[in-house]
């Protein structure tokens, strides 16, 4: 079965995390980025500046070794479903974390145009936590 253009965008943004001239081009200029509450940082993000500034900035600034990875990407038409985990390292604390999360992407033209997470936040907080 061939993977649909929409599931391809979603699957290179999590392949690319390190890089952000590919991110930058997956990645809708106007994208809202929408972060749980109870999540470091949760909130809405308005635009690329905000999402990596105000938010992918702040969250590898607390954490070391953070990790991203999908294990499961599920096709929805305009919109793409990652199930995963993030983990990493508070350096606060030095306490290490494993979290489940969802992501709902919406794709239009090969960029990704929304995020909305929802993220298993007591484990990210229990890491923060002294």
């Amino acid at each position: 079965m061939t993977e649909s253009s929409n599931v391809a965008t979603v699957r290179r943004f999590y392949a690319n995390l390190g890089s952000p001239e590919v991110l930058m081009e997956v990645l809708s200029p106007n994208i809202q980025w929408e972060i749980t509450q109870g999540f470091p940082y949760g909130g809405v993000y308005n635009g690329v500046g905000a999402a990596f500034n105000d938010f992918f900035a702040r969250v590898l600034g607390d954490f070391d070794d953070w990790k991203t990875e999908a294990s499961e990407l599920i096709d929805a038409g305009s919109r793409v479903i990652g199930r995963g985990a993030y983990s990493g390292r508070c350096r606060a604390t030095g306490k290490r974390f494993s979290a489940q999360f969802v992501h709902v992407w919406t794709v239009a033209g090969n960029q990704i145009v929304r995020l909305q997470q929802c993220a298993d936040t007591a484990q990210v907080c229990a890491a923060a936590s002294p």
